[in-house]
């Protein structure tokens, strides 16, 4: 009886040691394994945002895996494309929303919206805040129609949504569009320090579309927008076009930049379809008319977007610059050597494109008095040179 009892208790205090070293192993395994999981999702949050950041696509993470796997610790962490998906790029949106909706709490902020139309249709509405020298996307709204009434209703939405107070709110920056114009009068009645400024860059867009739509500049337009649409949308095409390169005498051919494409398809335009093209000069002339005269353009478009730089002050002689450079074009249009020496070549009278390139300087002339001349904000400009070192004596 002695034996067993023995041979009992060795049993129970094994097993007793047993339980209590597995309790140990335990409470040892489960720290480390937490820590692991905290890591993993440090480390695929980070990716993310890294990603979205840099405008990368996630797919892309599978063939960068083997070199991370290579040469960056705790790389084995790192998950698939569809978990980023799935589980990362919500957890890294909701975080960066939280954190966006902390900083906005009792700020003084502007409201910027725009609008743009997707592939499928769709218009695309942005509302971006700015408040403490910063800019950031707030909130996105897909709309199968763009009016007064939704533009007014997404707006009042968006500010729900981040708890803003309404005194809070006290600019309200969009288009020249006339349903932006009707939004701000349905808003500015529940917004009581709210006032309107147009942008200044979208103005300069409407202007350059006065040289896009001038049916003297039709054959231009067609041309770029539908060989760009051809390239833009289908990379077969592309492929097959590096194959008729090839097939017509051009060694080594590779699939140039669109820039590049689209030089050698209007060379091979001309040569194909002559019958719709009166002449090549004419083309021609009018693409170094464009090219050369709307350089002013680009360039007022660069300045507005000048970032960290106080460039108020300079607004207003920005503004009447262009407004000079547009009355004298409607008189005596600025004329590149290129182009004089083309229609020297072709025997052109000048006067009649001199004649030509006035009216569409007239029509750019009228776009920017009607939009600019009434800016909302032009006397704020004017007022505020005095900030400008030039003005101090």
């Amino acid at each position: 009886m002695v034996v067993p009892h023995i041979r009992l208790s060795q049993s129970a205090e094994y097993r007793e040691n047993y339980i209590n070293n597995s309790n140990l192993l335990i409470q040892r395994t489960l720290p480390s394994f937490k820590n692991t999981l905290n890591e993993r999702e440090k480390i695929n949050k980070k990716i993310v945002e890294a990603f979205t950041y840099a405008d990368i696509s996630l797919k892309k993470i599978e063939k960068l895996k083997p070199f991370l796997l290579n040469h960056c610790k705790n790389e084995g962490l790192i998950t698939g494309v569809n978990q980023l998906r799935e589980k990362y790029l919500p957890l890294s949106y909701e975080i960066a929303l939280q954190k966006l909706k902390n900083d906005v709490i009792n700020k003084i902020i502007c409201l910027t919206i725009d609008e743009t139309t997707d592939r499928c249709g769709w218009y695309a509405v942005n509302i971006l805040f700015s408040f403490d020298n910063k800019t950031k996307l707030a909130k996105t709204e897909f709309l199968s129609n763009v009016n007064a009434s939704s533009i007014s209703q997404f707006v009042m939405n968006t500010i729900h949504f981040y708890n803003i107070s309404y005194e809070n709110i006290i600019f309200f920056i969009s288009d020249n569009a006339s349903y932006m114009k009707l939004a701000y009068s349905n808003l500015s009645p529940f917004l009581p320090n709210l006032k309107h400024n147009c942008c200044l860059a979208h103005i300069l867009n409407l202007i350059g579309e006065a040289w896009v739509n001038f049916q003297k500049f039709e054959l231009v337009d067609k041309l770029i927008m539908n060989f760009k649409s051809i390239f833009t949308y289908n990379s077969q095409k592309k492929i097959r076009w590096k194959e008729h390169l090839l097939q017509n005498g051009i060694e080594s051919p590779t699939l140039a930049s669109l820039p590049n494409i689209l030089l050698i398809m209007i060379q091979k335009l001309f040569e194909i379809f002559t019958h719709f093209v009166k002449t090549e000069a004419m083309f021609f002339v009018l693409k170094y008319f464009i090219t050369y005269n709307s350089k002013r353009l680009i360039n007022d478009l660069e300045f507005y977007k000048i970032r960290n730089k106080a460039i108020a002050p300079f607004v207003y002689s920005q503004i009447v610059s262009l407004q000079a450079f547009l009355s004298s074009g409607t008189r005596n249009p600025p004329i590149s050597n290129e182009i004089f020496q083309l229609l020297n070549e072709e025997n052109q009278d000048i006067a009649s494109f001199v004649s030509l390139f006035s009216r569409a300087f007239i029509l750019a002339n009228e776009k920017c008095e009607k939009h600019i001349s009434h800016h909302p904000a032009l006397l704020f400009f004017k007022a505020i040179q005095c900030f400008d070192p030039r003005f101090i004596q």
